[in-house]
């Protein structure tokens, strides 16, 4: 594809890819970075386009993309609450999760607290316990799983 193909294709192509995502529900002006970005990494990626009539639909699946691995990762970036320590749903948690702790059996709940609190990874756990590694895991995981049978009667109440 020679540079004034790509470039009339840039020109028709454009609004359509913004009309495209703005049909997604994305905010206009990320619509229009997204195209805007989905479109120059199509430019530095026109060797893989094997049909040049695919162009369009190619582009608005690398917007698309682009725009979804984006709001991913803000997703994951959230800044939690200033007073998470204040907050009741904090207070309930911590509750419900001592409730949990309780009903897991004394090895159980050293396991948990030495994992999670303390921070030993479960190989260290293994060479303190005398026990394989796969040994504190599976522990770890019956715990767990004793915590949330726990946890999800203490919700229905």
């Amino acid at each position: 594809m020679t540079r004034e193909i790509f470039a009339y294709a840039y020109e028709k192509g454009f609004p359509n890819t913004v009309r495209f995502l703005l049909s997604r529900g994305i905010p206009e002006q990320t619509a229009e970075e997204a195209a805007q970005a989905g479109w120059a990494r199509a430019w530095e990626r026109q060797a893989d386009l094997r049909d040049e009539a695919a162009l369009s639909s190619w582009v608005n699946a690398i917007a698309f993309n682009l725009f979804r691995t984006e709001f991913r990762r803000e997703q994951r970036l959230t800044d939690l609450p200033d007073d998470i320590q204040a907050s009741r749903s904090s207070a309930l948690a911590l509750l419900d999760l001592r409730a949990g702790l309780a009903s897991c059996r004394p090895v159980e709940r050293s396991l948990i607290e030495a994992s999670c609190v303390a921070g030993y990874s479960s190989s260290e756990l293994a060479r303190h316990m005398h026990v394989s590694d796969v040994a504190v895991r599976v522990r770890l995981s019956r715990a767990r799983k004793r915590i949330r049978e726990r946890l999800g009667r203490c919700k229905a109440r």
